[in-house]
């Protein structure tokens, strides 16, 4: 379509006049009542822009290119701007359901945990809301969506990643603090007959979860600043990120095999003395044959990875 690599073909431009002087006057037939007024003289307008971009060629181009990405920037910040006000709406509400369920602990209906739960929903909810002003900061500066890689740039000097990540760090403690008041009362019941061991092993799951989430997220933290600093590349900072996510998933995987193996034991004793049919025993098998299989696939990840760090 074109001699050279950015400007427009001469018999292309006159076609392409060609074809919208001949919509015009197909449009002017219909026109005899003036109902095409408004739109004529729009249309003629479009057809003017249209040939003055091709006519400018690469300087057309870009001021395209500029004015597409203004548009994404802008369409991004107004995303970013509805999820922070639905973020402010969701802190307000959690605020006042803190404020009900602590007058309710002062006087004694409700309890400990369910204040702690509601503590915990209003810190998330401020977090989410740091967690988006800083990615609408970071697109306000950028124009692009909010970098997650370790490997990524600055912008303007700020290091957004670590932010985040920090801001993770915060949320991650809050959830496992409040996990470690909880499995410490499970611990209290168990020791009374009013927890079994299962409900036991359940929560302990849950609380090394949380441990190992929180050691991920300071693992990448150090990654992050010996990235910046020059002490590692971009493919080891990565190659490492996937492998702490990957050692994430295999803890995880550990604890939850373990948890239904003592399940599956309980479930095959009852069922030796009638108390629990087949399927209960061949589902819990079955669960039991997933988390296996899970837990196969991220040691296997992780392998894989450690040996292509080492190359």
């Amino acid at each position: 379509m074109s001699n050279e690599q950015h400007s427009p073909d001469p018999e292309f431009i006159s076609r392409l006049q060609w074809q919208l002087r001949s919509e015009y006057r197909r449009r002017q037939r219909f026109d005899s009542n003036g109902a095409w007024k408004g739109v004529r003289y729009g249309w003629l307008r479009t057809a003017a822009l249209v040939l003055v971009s091709l006519s400018l060629g690469v300087a057309g181009v870009k001021a395209a290119q500029h004015l597409e990405n203004s548009w994404r920037k802008d369409l991004l910040l107004a995303r970013s701007e509805a999820s922070s006000e639905l973020a402010r709406a969701r802190l307000q509400i959690n605020q006042e359901m803190l404020d009900t369920v602590a007058k309710q602990f002062q006087a004694g209906l409700a309890s400990r945990h369910e204040l702690g739960y509601a503590e915990m929903e209003v810190k998330q909810a401020q977090l989410e809301l740091k967690r988006l002003e800083l990615s609408m900061d970071e697109m306000q500066l950028s124009g692009s969506p909010p970098r997650q890689e370790l490997s990524a740039p600055l912008i303007a000097g700020r290091d957004y990643v670590s932010q985040r990540l920090e801001i993770d760090q915060q949320e991650s403690q809050h959830r496992s603090d409040l996990a470690r008041q909880e499995f410490e009362r499970i611990l209290e019941r168990a020791e009374v007959g009013l927890a079994n061991q299962i409900e036991v092993a359940y929560f302990e799951q849950e609380l090394k979860k949380l441990e190992m989430h929180s050691d991920a997220i300071r693992r990448s933290l150090n990654l992050r600043e010996a990235f910046l600093n020059g002490e590692i590349s971009a493919r080891e900072v990565e190659l490492t990120e996937m492998l702490i996510q990957a050692q994430n998933r295999q803890g995880s995987a550990a604890s939850k095999l373990q948890a239904l193996h003592m399940e599956l034991d309980r479930v095959a004793r009852r069922f030796k003395v009638g108390t629990a049919s087949e399927l209960d025993l061949r589902q819990f098998e079955f669960q039991t044959k997933v988390a296996e299989t899970e837990a196969r696939l991220a040691e296997t990840e992780v392998k894989l990875l450690q040996r292509e760090l080492e190359q």
